[in-house]
Parts: C-alpha cells; structure tokens; sequence
C-alpha cells in the first residue's frame, strides 16, 4: 500500500516529453519512498474503469487545481514499518503485507509551494485473491500478482563521483550503483537515469549478481555539465509489465526514485587526462596521391619510443598502403610499398602503390601490434594480389632498413595478429565467416611456410564452427601468463547476436570462456567487440543498434581472474558508437582502464583512474572523425604514462580525410 501526495509540477524536459514532477517552489514531499505514476489525473482521468483517479475528499479537487504532475511522490505503508522506518527496513519474508484490520502511520515531510496548501492524494493498493481455501497462509498462498509489479525500493549509492562546477565552467562524471528491491523478478528491470539540463538518458538493463530480493544495476554518466552545487537525478525502474491497465499502453510499468548527488566548486583533487595539442600526420593532398580517401590508421611504438603510424587510403585509382614514423616531432618520412611481387621493399617517394583499385583491400581491416619486438614492427591487413585471388598479409617492418617480408594467408575479411616470445598467432575470418587462427613457433618470421597452404586445400580445424565475426579493432591479446584471448561475435543484422570469448594456450586448442547473447528485443546488432588485458585482469567491450530507437548502446564487461562479470553499460549515444578500443595498464602507481571510441562526429577517451572515471573529447568536433586506434605506453622507471591516439578526420572541404595524432598523459590535480 502506498499513500501517494499528487501536486503541481514544474521539473520537465526529461527524455519522455510526458514526465512532470515537483520540484524547488511546488507543494511536494521531501521524504519520498518513492515516486509513481499511478493515479495523476492528468493521465488517469475519470472514466469507466477502476484505473482512475478520484478526488480524495480532504484535498483540493482536481477541477480548481488542475494537476500536472505526471508521477508523484509516495510513502509506502505495511505492517513491518513504523512511522519513520526506512522502507528497506521490513522484513522481506512479508512482502509488504498490510494486514485486514490494521493500522499503519507513516510520516509525511511536506514543503508548501509558492501555491499555497493545494495537494490531493490517492491511495495505492495491490491485492489478488489467495488461492486454496481458508485459512490460508499469509502471505504464501498469495500468489505474485497480489504484490505490485514494479519494484519497490532502490537503494542509490555512488561509487565514484567527480561532478564540479566552479561557476565559469562544469564537468565531471559520476558512476552509481542501484541495488533494486523486486517483490519477483529484480533481475527484469532496466534502470534509466537522467538530470536535465546536468546529462543525458543513460540506461542498464543488464544487472549483475544481487543479494536476497535484489539485483544491483551499474551505471557510469560521463561528461555531465551540472548547473548547481548539487543536482536532482531522477532514477526510473522499468518493469516487465506495461500498459498501466490499459491507460498508457506500451508504457513499462515503472517505479520512480530521486537522488541528489553533491558537485564540488573545482575539478581539482582528481586525475585528469592531459592531452597534448593534435598533431597533422597525413596531408591528403600529398604529391601524385591526390584526394585520399578511407584512411585506416594504426599505430605502434617502436623500441626506440618512436610511433609508427601505418595506414591504408585509396584515391581514385589506387589502394596505398604506407607508413609515417614519429614521436613528439614527427618526420616527413613517407613510405609505400613500392612492388609486392619484386621483393616487397619499402621504398622512399611518392605515386607507389600496392593494388589496382579501392576495393581491394578491406576498409578498416588493416592492424598493427601495439608494440615491437626488437627493432621490428608488425602489421596484417586483408587484401588482394590479384582479382582472382584473395590473401591476408602478415607484415614485417625493419624500422633499420625499411625491409619488408609476408606470408600468405587464404583469407579476405578481418584479420588480427599477436606475438608472445617465440610464438606468432594469427586470427582471420574468410568469406565464409569461419574464424580461423595459424601459429608460427620458429624464431623468426623469415620462414613463410607455416602461413601458407596452396589454393584449394583444406584449412586446418576452424577455430569456430559457427559464422563468426572479427572486429575491425584489436579483438586478441596474451595475458602474463601466456594464454591468448581472442573476442569476436556471431549473428548479423536480424540475427541472433553474441559476443564470444575465447582463450587458448598455444593458438591451436581454444575454450570458449564467456558468451554474451544480446537481448533481439532491444538489440538488431552488435559491432566490433575488443580486449584489454593487464596481468590478471581483462575487459571486454562492445556496441549494440538499439531496435525501438535511434542510435547505440556500449557495454563493458570485466574480469578480474575469477571470471566475466554480466556487464554494465559504458556509454548510450543518440547516434553511432563503433570502433571501441580497450587498455588496462598502471599510472602514478593506480590502476588505469580506458576505451577510446567513435560516438557521433566525436572521437572520445574514457578513462578509470583509481575508481576515478571521466571522459574528454579527443578531435575537432566541428569535423567528421573515424576509425580510432590508441596505445598505452608505460615508461620503464617512472611513474608516468602516455596514451598515444590516432585517428582520421574530414577536412573542412568535406572532401578528404587526414591522419591526427595527439598524445596525452594522467596527471593528479
């Protein structure tokens, strides 16, 4: 039973146009259980049904004051609840009974508006028929039905909160936990939250592991602009049942709850990403190279410390493929592979090419290792010798003499590449979307044959047998202690849609370690899961095409040895979310974990430091952006790090695309 205090509303502009609640100057309640939209007479008017809202007698009737308040703020009675109980306080075993014959007080604190003492009330109560015959057994021969079917508490705390305004500008994030209280079925909400005019809509549907009678939903806001000392969130529980009786059909029965989060008056006393000014890399107008489009960059760090940015683009006739090599001054040098059937040796200049057309090599397809061994750097890309043939090559770059060697590899979709001491592991996908995984064991690279097997013969075990995908990002890795992690996913648009994860200790026998199967209610596709691993630890993230509107949501997944959590959301985009790269790494002796990722026109670094979360927008947003690739960098013998970014952007003619990069280091404020 819940006694409900309806009212007048001025708090609007949340992202369902039909929300209005009290706020600062209504009449409202200021010790809230809970809010509800059951009852308001705006949506429940008078009419036929038992589902409408009456004038309580001793209230001001709806006729003179007119309420708008869509959902109103309640306090909930039971037998197991004295008058300034918290709510979470009952014993559970109960379920909420209100017992025939009973007397419940709870206390109502009510702050008067500018309007004076104008408010009404209803009285909400859910009660089904027992089942069996008397005497009966309260509350167990009542079945679910008789408890209300949203929840009933949810119990807000933050974890981590670096919300500040200093009254020019405002930043911050915050990341909350909700463990919400169901009477059936806690597992089945989604949690939204929103501030207007603080954040945007972020949503969880996906809970991890409660306790008895709740599920706990994680939620991270990043870039929050709030406008006061504190700001109001407005925390919505969906439930599994909609229609509200059938007045608001379609709606998801929903339980309402408010939390105030405090904002600091400076961002200080955190980690803060520090980024260096942008970098121009690739000019695309560059000598007989003109209007370079589809640029694909990679990067990598030499053993010197110099980045090497390696790069697929096409112009009008030709695919090149090249590299630019740098540090904090980046050269001129400029290199394409000059023939792949003369020796494949690098050659300084300009109008080499490899290939007869733009669609021979896979766009966003080409990837680099995030690190050298020795004096070499490595990098594998789909592409094609010829129009009859198709063949991945696994690049070996001498940053010495700029020598070049490849295997052969009967494959033509995406491709990733990883070395742990003497054993080199490549994963690729060929055109039947079998994922497929080769192993050379030697020394060296400089022997092609176990790459190769002629056209027409069998490929080894496949590593999946389903279709299966890889990402256009960084989808394998090794962890200390030698095993290999690849992450791909399988369904297409329509289908069902999975993130696999799977691990092997020598790129031959692989387990599967963690299936994340995507709800097709809410999602139509997923796109391009990646893999961070430091030590023990591992993250997996993803994006999802969101059915019933516009637009993306990202997940997270962590793993700290002991197996892969349910997931939280990362980040929810009103447009595109693609290419999430992830890193684990160490900074200023804390943990760190970060995703750069496209989101709308902009590319954006999320970063954790020491549970400390926070976002920053790496490019120019007033120019399109695409395909991001990022490293982390520990200085041996320093506390200090550096994430090295790149990533391409139209030039503001909108006719070509450029190489950026930027550097960027976290530094305690």
């Amino acid at each position: 039973v819940c006694g409900v205090l309806i009212s007048n509303g001025s708090v609007s502009g949340f992202n369902d146009p039909a929300l209005i609640m009290a706020g600062d100057g209504d009449t409202r309640l200021l010790n809230a259980d809970g809010y509800t939209r059951w009852w308001n007479p705006a949506e429940f008017p008078l009419g036929g049904t038992m589902f409408n809202y009456i004038d309580g007698l001793l209230g001001s009737p709806d006729a003179s004051a007119d309420y708008n308040s869509t959902i109103n703020a309640y306090k909930y009675f039971s037998d197991e609840l004295a008058p300034e109980d918290d709510v979470v306080s009952q014993d559970q075993s109960k379920r909420g009974l209100f017992s025939a014959g009973q007397k419940n007080v709870r206390h109502y604190t009510i702050e008067i508006g500018g309007a004076g003492l104008v408010f009404n009330y209803a009285v909400d109560a859910s009660w089904k028929m027992p089942v069996g015959s008397p005497p009966w057994d309260v509350p167990t021969d009542f079945n679910p039905g008789a408890n209300r079917q949203e929840a009933w508490f949810a119990d807000v705390s933050e974890t981590n909160n670096t919300l500040w305004n200093d009254g020019v500008s405002s930043g911050g994030g915050l990341a909350l936990s909700f463990d919400v209280y169901d009477w059936f079925n806690a597992e089945m909400n989604n949690v939204r939250v929103e501030s207007p005019g603080n954040f945007s809509l972020v949503e969880n549907s996906t809970p991890d592991p409660g306790g008895v009678g709740y599920s706990t939903y994680n939620i991270e806001i990043l870039n929050a602009t709030p406008a006061e000392d504190s700001i109001d969130i407005l925390i919505s529980v969906e439930s599994e049942a909609v229609g509200y009786g059938g007045l608001l059909p379609g709606e998801p029965v929903t339980a309402y709850f408010v939390h105030t989060a405090e904002v600091a008056e400076d961002p200080g006393g955190g980690y803060i990403l520090v980024l260096e000014d942008p970098v121009q890399i690739i000019d695309p107008i560059h000598g007989d190279w003109p209007q370079l489009d589809d640029f694909s960059p990679t990067i990598s760090e030499s053993a010197d410390g110099s980045m090497l940015v390696i790069w697929y683009a096409v112009n009008d006739t030709n695919d090149i493929v090249g590299y630019y090599e740098g540090g904090s001054n980046w050269g001129s040098k400029v290199y394409a592979f000059k023939s792949f059937d003369s020796g494949t040796m690098w050659s300084e200049g300009q109008g080499e090419h490899y290939g007869v057309g733009a669609e021979l090599i896979v766009r966003d397809a080409i990837k680099s290792l995030p690190y050298s061994t020795g004096t070499r750097m490595h990098c594998v890309w789909p592409g094609y010798p010829s129009s009859t043939s198709s063949t991945n090559y696994v690049t070996q770059l001498e940053n010495t003499d700029q020598h070049s060697v490849y295997w052969k590899i009967k494959a033509d979709r995406q491709v990733d590449a990883v070395i742990r001491d003497d054993l080199k592991l490549v994963v690729f996908s060929d055109n039947g979307h079998e994922i497929n995984a080769q192993v050379s064991t030697g020394s060296d690279w400089d022997d092609p044959s176990p790459f190769w097997y002629p056209p027409g013969e069998t490929h080894p075990d496949h590593l999946v047998a389903d279709p299966g995908y890889l990402s256009s990002v960084r989808s394998v890795a090794r962890d200390d202690e030698g095993t290999l992690w690849l992450v791909y996913y399988t369904g297409d648009d329509g289908d069902e849609n999975s993130v696999v994860v799977v691990s092997s200790p020598d790129g031959m026998i692989w387990s599967t370690e963690a299936t994340f199967d995507l709800d097709p209610s809410l999602y139509t596709e997923v796109r391009n899961p990646s893999i961070g691993i430091n030590g023990d630890k591992k993250v997996i993230t993803y994006s999802c095409k969101l059915v019933s509107a516009p637009g993306f949501d990202s997940f997270r997944h962590d793993d700290d040895g002991t197996g892969f959590s349910s997931g939280a959301q990362l980040i929810s985009s009103p447009g595109e979310i693609n290419d999430i790269q992830s890193i684990l790494g160490i900074t200023s002796g804390q943990e760190l974990t970060a995703f750069t990722l496209k989101t709308g026109p902009s590319i954006r670094c999320i970063y954790n430091v020491g549970g400390q979360q926070d976002s920053v927008i790496i490019n120019d947003l007033s120019r399109e952006a695409s395909m991001p690739d990022f490293i982390f960098d520990e200085v041996p013998g320093t506390p200090d790090a550096y994430m090295h970014f790149v990533w391409c952007e139209r030039d503001d003619a909108g006719d070509n695309w450029e190489v950026f990069y930027r550097r960027g280091y976290i530094e305690l404020q």
